[in-house]
């Protein structure tokens, strides 16, 4: 019986919609795609069984996920193509606005990679962000799959016309974009406010399309369509029984101008396609595959009107070929006159110059690189031709009004202990292109960390640091009575430096450092014995390259980290200094294998160069931490500075198994010896100290947590050891 009602409306429907269009007039048909988060994948099953029935779309109208999914069909892809193009995407690292680490300053790799809350400040107060996210990888990710229509400023004139909604911040009311930026327009429509910034277009904010017309029926009507299609994948109103918050009481008063006119925008539908949604909500990025069978399944329940509406048209759609790759040479670069940033500043984060051949999607990760430092508000951009075979690429973007900003880190290790790191950074601080940085670490450890740096990208850029680190631990004391020690060691570095940097994974540079290095015990009854209290003069240089994708539990790259520094003067606390070098040298690399399994390989060693006459600045090697103090070196399988020489080298082989998402075993073993002449004649491999480690990590919101059992063939004992967040 609700078989044969529904067969009667239908095709009640299909009359209705049908009389008046002469036989020789095929009928226009309009799609309307409203917003509604992840239920607007449903519309991707819905254009499946549209394209399976032969329905050609004379219009595409959208909001939100509507405008984005309305987008991509209008611009020539077709439902097959935009179910691969979602299902490929991770959600959650595109609205977080997550960039590859390659994209990175090495200023930026170097400093900034600890802190995980960060806070703008706004005249002198801190503040919350005005979003999740900016919303920039999703709009270099709609220019680049845009491409083949970027051309076209009127929508009128795409594969088939398009338009969407947004909101205008100000006034609230739409925004019809029928033409400019299609990248730009789509955006805009689905600027979801906490979630991602304002789009900004020709000195305009917009927000969601949804907030004002987040079903946009009645602007399609205006198109003189003969059949309307809608696609409703909205929610509802709540019940008084679900309004239990201040939050939910937020949300139902947007959601009364989000569903205003429903009623009026059902009965301008000729076909009304609403999938069941029961428990599925806007943000169920997790469950791609089934919000676009149920969107399939609901859009076959229609399918006999839609075929009727095929054999009404007397046409097929015919699908186009894609466009090939297509590579772009530069001609030039025009941007507006900033106030805080260089030109060279710009092309040097870009990495490009004159004559440079880029892909759009090669253009997409180098604009991400030029946002990663969070400079500027949303870039945009857009290649037009210039010279014979050439474009011209211009770049709109607006300087961040934001330029400081206040950030957390936390971290615990078996050799600082407790720490709380408090972030400031200033950037613009005395001239264009520079970054202030000042660490201040609360805890077991007080320790302080100052940086300015002025990166003048193409250009050598310079910088100052001061660092002052210190820790306490008990070490081994080779006395009559007293065994170990309790050792405190205070180390306060400053340097001045030059450095040259390439392509964000290399640099070079040299400098002058001024270090004082204290290192006393008060284990001796009420004396404090100091065994070092001097003040050094350097020089150093050295060469870096960095190409890991992750700071820690990387899975592919390269590390170079070499070092040579010459101890100058000192004012000699002992009286026995002469002035001698070091060179060291640290190499790595990491594959991944099978998307699971992970190698890392670490190279490292140093020499001295001279007489140490002081004793000071030995290689030491033993114990469990990163970021020591000077030249002392983690071994596992024993105890902090075990072994102390003039020389070293030491290879570790970690394996690492992903198990499930985030979390993973790892097996490692570290292979070193310390003797003076590392080479012992030819024979390497004699004499040396090895140790292993079976651990446990987890990729946790505030950094790694690894906890690690580790041992040596020499002791009897295993030692635990415990680390939770970034290092700093």
């Amino acid at each position: 019986m609700n078989r044969i009602v529904f067969l009667f409306i239908v095709m009640a429907s299909f009359f209705s919609f049908s009389q008046g269009i002469a036989v020789d007039k095929p009928p226009k048909v309009g799609l309307v795609l409203s917003g509604g988060g992840a239920k607007g994948f449903a519309h991707i099953g819905v254009l499946k069984v549209l394209e399976a029935t032969g329905v050609k779309l004379d219009y595409i109208a959208g909001t939100s996920m509507g405008a984005v999914v309305g987008g991509l069909y209008a611009s020539g892809y077709s439902a097959r193509e935009i179910d691969s193009i979602i299902k490929s995407i991770d959600f959650p690292e595109l609205l977080q606005d997550k960039l590859s680490r390659a994209q990175s300053s090495f200023f930026e790799k170097q400093y900034g990679e600890k802190t995980i809350l960060t806070f703008p400040i706004r005249k002198g107060k801190i503040s919350l962000p005005k979003a999740i996210a900016t919303g920039q990888r999703i709009y270099n990710g709609l220019n680049t799959l845009f491409e083949s229509v970027n051309t076209i400023a009127n929508f009128q004139q795409l594969p088939i016309p398009f338009f969407c909604i947004a909101t205008n911040l100000e006034t609230g009311k739409p925004k019809v974009f029928e033409q400019g930026s299609l990248a730009a327009a789509v955006r805009a429509s689905a600027s979801l406010p906490t979630l991602l910034n304002p789009m900004v277009y020709e000195g305009v904010a917009y927000i969601d399309g949804g907030i004002s017309d987040n079903f946009p029926v009645l602007e399609m009507r205006k198109k003189g369509v003969d059949i309307i299609i809608g696609v409703d994948v909205q929610g509802e109103l709540e019940s008084k029984e679900d309004v239990n918050s201040a939050v939910d009481i937020l949300n139902q008063i947007v959601n009364f101008q989000m569903y205003a006119k429903d009623d009026e925008k059902l009965s301008a539908l000729n076909i009304h396609v609403a999938p069941d949604f029961e428990g599925f909500s806007v943000t169920s990025f997790d469950r791609v595959d089934e919000i676009i069978d149920i969107g399939e399944d609901a859009a076959i329940l229609r399918e006999e009107a839609f075929e009727k509406i095929a054999n009404l048209q007397k046409v097929r759609p015919i699908l186009k070929e894609k466009e090939k790759v297509k590579k772009y040479t530069l001609s030039n670069f025009k941007t507006a006159v900033l106030k805080n940033y260089s030109r060279s500043f710009i092309l040097g984060k870009l990495k490009l110059q004159k004559g440079d051949v880029v892909t759009y999607t090669e253009l997409d990760e180098k604009i991400g690189g030029l946002s990663s430092a969070d400079d500027f508000d949303l870039i945009q951009y857009k290649l037009t031709p210039s010279k014979k075979d050439s474009y011209l690429l211009s770049l709109q973007m607006d300087e961040n009004e934001v330029a400081s900003y206040f950030k957390l880190g936390l971290n615990y290790d078996p050799i600082y202990k407790s720490g709380l790191l408090l972030n400031f950074t200033q950037k613009h601080l005395l001239q264009k292109n520079d970054i202030f940085s000042f660490d201040l670490v609360a805890g077991d450890n007080i320790r302080a960390d100052l940086n300015y740096f002025v990166d003048n990208g193409f250009y050598t850029s310079y910088g100052v640091n001061s660092r002052f680190n210190q820790f306490r631990i008990d070490v081994r004391y080779d006395g009559a009575v007293v065994k170990q020690i309790n050792k405190i060691f205070r180390d306060i570095t400053s340097q001045a430096y030059i450095q040259a940097n390439y392509n964000k994974k290399f640099a070079v540079g040299l400098g002058l450092e001024h270090k004082f290095l204290e290192m006393r015990s008060d284990a001796f009854g009420e004396l404090t014995t100091f065994f070092e209290k001097s003040h050094y003069l350097n020089s150093i240089t050295y060469i870096k390259l960095d190409t890991y994708d992750r700071s820690y539990f990387p899975t592919d790259g390269f590390l170079v980290d070499g070092e040579f520094k010459w101890f100058m003067d000192s004012s000699d606390y002992s009286q026995n200094f002469s002035q001698f070098s070091q060179i060291k040298l640290k190499f790595g690399a990491v594959k991944t294998f099978f998307d699971r399994f992970s190698i890392e390989f670490i190279g490292e060693g140093g020499t001295t160069c001279g007489e140490n006459t002081s004793g000071q600045f030995q290689f030491a090697l033993g114990g469990y931490g990163d970021n020591l103090i000077n030249n002392h070196v983690a071994l596992f399988g024993y105890d902090f500075e075990s072994f102390e020489n003039n020389s070293y080298l030491k290879g570790t082989l970690e394996f690492r198994c992903k198990i499930v998402k985030n979390h993973l075993l790892s097996f490692t073993g570290n292979f070193a010896r310390t003797d003076l002449d590392i080479y012992n004649r030819g024979e390497i491999f004699q004499n040396i100290k090895s140790g292993y480690a079976l651990g446990y990590g987890y990729d946790s919101i505030i950094g790694p947590l690894k906890i690690v059992n580790t041992w040596s063939p020499e002791g009897n004992s295993h030692r635990w050891f415990f680390s939770l967040g970034l290092i700093f």
